[in-house]
């Protein structure tokens, strides 16, 4: 069952939330987008200051910075997090939004899950039924209140 055929599903009745999501979508965007991939992104950073590629071509040189830090990325990458779309959003503040007294809805658990995966790009064991697996419930809250405003200071 996909998101938008979850029974509980109910997408805000205004776009003002949308547009609010958007903005915060695009601002987490904008704040890691010079972040590091992998060891050569890291490398190139540590060493940019010092102008060694500068140097090089200065002397006609190609240092092949950028395919060496391709090579270094592909060996060592590190863990990226993938945002979420206005559908996850909504099914996650659907899910937190009502009261759980029973355990956790088969759909839930799906959704939920699916989102963990989406985010993390890594597998997960299927969410259990009952509210005792707050680890990931606490990650799940993680992900949707990286999304909410900032308090204005």
């Amino acid at each position: 069952m996909s998101i938008e055929t979850h029974p509980d599903f109910k997408p805000p009745t205004t776009d003002k939330r949308k547009k609010v999501f958007k903005e915060y979508k695009a601002n987490f965007i904008e704040a890691h987008k010079d972040d590091s991939k992998g060891l050569g992104d890291t490398i190139k950073k540590v060493l940019a200051p010092l102008g060694i590629e500068k140097i090089f071509d200065k002397l006609g040189i190609d240092c092949k910075c950028k395919e060496r830090a391709e090579a270094l990325n592909k060996i060592a990458t590190y863990k990226t997090v993938n945002c979420i779309d206005y559908e996850m959003y909504c099914f996650i503040d659907n899910f937190l939004s009502k009261p759980i007294t029973s355990g956790i809805l088969h759909e839930d658990q799906n959704g939920l899950n699916a989102i963990l995966e989406h985010v993390t790009q890594q597998k997960h064991p299927r969410l259990g039924c009952c509210y005792g697996d707050s680890g990931r419930i606490d990650e799940i809250k993680k992900i949707y209140n990286a999304y909410q405003p900032k308090e204005k200071e």
